[in-house]
């Protein structure tokens, strides 16, 4: 079986550029990160480029992979093709054409990827952003009845767009303690169609008072152990689980990061943060982020929550939000495997006053529901909700401003050559 590929459009690239090159006319060019796992070949869009049409395959790099991307008032079944043809690809590229309909043929598309000699075909794409929307040519299978009558009421609150939204993820839970195996369960509980649970961390007595799905006999195991084996008792035919007993930075548990639509950090370090972070960004995938604490002892206590849904090439968790420490974070996440820490290891008593569930499942529940929200189309922006409860008030505030520079997610503008411009387009 041939695998199928697919495009994904992070929000910079079909907000801003692709109805910038529709309003101009012309092609449009970008890099592509390719992403491949099991059956499937994704290519993830980059900043893209106005380049003349004489642009050629030679005047790229050799070992470039490239999305090629017109729009036109009429599209005709082969216009991909012919894109492909004249750009001239040398042997070693993969390259990717893309002609999209506007005018009179909007939404109609045709788009193919020439690779290792042959073309293949392109049977969808994703736009990362609200309602993250897809277009595919494969048939949508129905779901069974006794789906229809379990989440009826979920398909109620959530509306059956969203809800076969819901059933057809598969998420990444990065850190399976108090706020992770709430937020594992939560999307079990919705009816997701896959989770893959990621902690090096074993279960110690102390986790018990608020992880869901830790008991007195799991002790001295994995917790991501405990709590797959907790979550096939609730959904034991339909919810696919894998659990990784390693750290995010560890290869296994990055290249499982690489089939999942949604990634969720629950964790208490800023390194594995940024990993999961820089592996959303990379690979197209939307990212959020949760974490609580409670600090200071009597009338001086403080409870609180910051929750950041991120998407890629939009905000991140060094740009909206910040880190305590983003150098040592830096530091961390690109040591080799085996690296010392720096500095002796805090216990959480050095670090907070302690954990409560109604706090942990109050921020993670508020975090699955902008990820709901996002699905329906009513989050527009990347968001950050920071919850401080004082005296018995609750307050909220949000931000959706990221910083204006950041290193790690922000795009550039879309840039033009001159007509006559004779030179790599990827110069400079």
């Amino acid at each position: 079986m041939v695998p199928s590929f697919r495009l994904v459009f992070p929000p910079h690239a079909w907000r801003e550029q692709i109805p910038a090159i529709a309003r101009v006319g012309g092609l449009g060019i970008a890099h592509l990160v390719r992403n491949f796992y099991q059956d499937t070949r994704e290519l993830v869009v980059g900043h893209l480029r106005l380049v003349p049409p004489t642009v050629r395959g030679w005047q790229t790099g050799p070992l470039d992979d490239l999305l090629l991307i017109r729009c036109q008032a009429r599209v005709e079944e082969g216009d991909a093709e012919r894109l492909l043809t004249s750009f001239a690809s040398v042997p070693t590229q993969l390259v990717a054409g893309l002609v999209l309909g506007h005018g009179p043929a909007s939404g109609q598309w045709v788009a193919s990827v020439w690779n290792d000699g042959r073309v293949h075909p392109v049977n969808g794409f994703t736009f990362v952003g609200p309602g993250m929307l897809r277009a595919t040519r494969e048939p949508e299978l129905p779901e069974k009845v006794e789906a229809l009558e379990r989440w009826s009421r979920t398909r109620g609150a959530l509306g059956d767009e969203v809800w076969r939204k819901v059933r057809a993820s598969r998420v990444a839970v990065v850190g399976a303690g108090r706020n992770g195996s709430v937020a594992a369960l939560t999307l079990a509980m919705l009816g997701a169609r896959g989770l893959t649970l990621i902690d090096s961390d074993i279960e110690e007595l102390h986790n018990l008072d608020a992880s869901v799905g830790g008991t007195p006999v799991g002790v001295g195991r994995p917790k991501v152990q405990n709590r797959a084996e907790f979550l096939q008792t609730i959904r034991p035919t339909d919810l696919e689980v894998e659990a990784i007993p390693q750290s995010v930075q560890n290869s296994r548990a990055v290249m499982a990061l690489r089939g999942v639509d949604l990634v969720i950090t629950c964790v208490d370090s800023d390194a594995a943060r940024l990993t999961g972070a820089s592996l959303a960004r990379i690979w197209g995938k939307v990212h959020l982020d949760i974490g609580t604490g409670i600090f200071g002892t009597g009338g001086d206590q403080q409870m609180g929550a910051d929750v950041r849904l991120l998407l890629p090439g939009e905000a991140c968790v060094s740009c909206l939000g910040g880190l305590r420490d983003s150098a040592e974070a830096e530091r961390e996440s690109a040591a080799p495997p085996g690296t010392l820490r720096r500095g002796q290891r805090r216990e959480w008593r050095q670090q907070r006053a302690g954990s409560l569930l109604p706090l942990n499942q109050m921020a993670v529940n508020l975090g699955v529901k902008l990820w709901l929200e996002l699905l329906g189309g009513g989050l527009l922006h990347s968001c950050w909700e920071r919850l401080e409860w004082r005296n018995a008030v609750l307050d909220v505030r949000v931000e959706d401003s990221a910083r204006a520079s950041c290193v790690l997610c922000r795009p550039d503008t879309l840039e033009g050559l001159p007509a006559d411009a004779g030179i790599n387009p990827f110069d400079g």
